[in-house]
């Protein structure tokens, strides 16, 4: 998929959002790094919905959880935890 308007343009972008849960997961797997740093603060409007879209697929982006938690960035690790972990069934 060549247009990605699905990522956040900024972090009020809930338009982007909307078109994300629109979305099957295959489509935009290779994005998940880029969604995943719209969960930096968990204040922002866009990270609520993106969590709720990736809650069902934390079993699938481990690897990319991982990154976030060998990095230095408390913040990011902390939002990530308090907003995604907790609401899914991680094997």
């Amino acid at each position: 998929m060549t247009n990605k308007d699905y990522i956040p343009q900024n972090t009020h972008d809930l338009l982007a959002v909307k078109r994300l849960k629109d979305l099957p997961f295959e489509v935009v797997r290779e994005d998940i790094p880029k969604l995943l740093e719209w969960l930096q603060d968990a204040h922002w409007e866009v990270a609520e919905g993106i969590a709720d879209y990736l809650v069902s697929h934390v079993n699938d982006i481990t690897q990319e959880l991982l990154v976030i938690f060998n990095t230095a960035d408390g913040m990011r690790k902390y939002c990530v935890i308090s907003i995604l972990i907790p609401r899914s069934s991680i094997d």
